[in-house]
């Protein structure tokens, strides 16, 4: 179930908390009126916020936190270019990954 609002696209509910996954987007940044942070995604998959998760562009860089453990990009996302970007999380060594273009950006 996805539904659109004003606030933007939204699920209700995508289990994330106890498995290995992937969030991928293709993002075209035409500018950066907030100077500190511009969200891409985020999601609660329960009450305790440890498991929440923030994928965003945090001064002009990458940056994702999950299960209270954040990772911030090292590269500037350049303006009026299509970027492909990804976060990885794997269960099995609790390692995270950020990726843009395609190499990775942080881990």
């Amino acid at each position: 179930f996805e539904a659109l609002s004003k606030e933007g696209i939204y699920t209700e509910y995508i289990p994330i908390a106890d498995i290995s996954f992937t969030i991928d987007a293709w993002l075209y940044v035409t500018g950066y009126p907030n100077p500190i942070s511009h969200s891409i995604v985020g999601l609660c998959p329960t009450r305790n916020t440890s498991y929440c998760l923030h994928f965003n562009i945090n001064y002009e860089k990458l940056y994702c936190g999950f299960r209270a453990n954040d990772i911030a990009g090292k590269t500037l996302l350049s303006t009026h270019e299509w970027h492909h970007v990804a976060f990885v999380f794997d269960i099995s060594t609790w390692e995270q990954f950020l990726y843009l273009d395609g190499v990775l950006d942080a881990h």
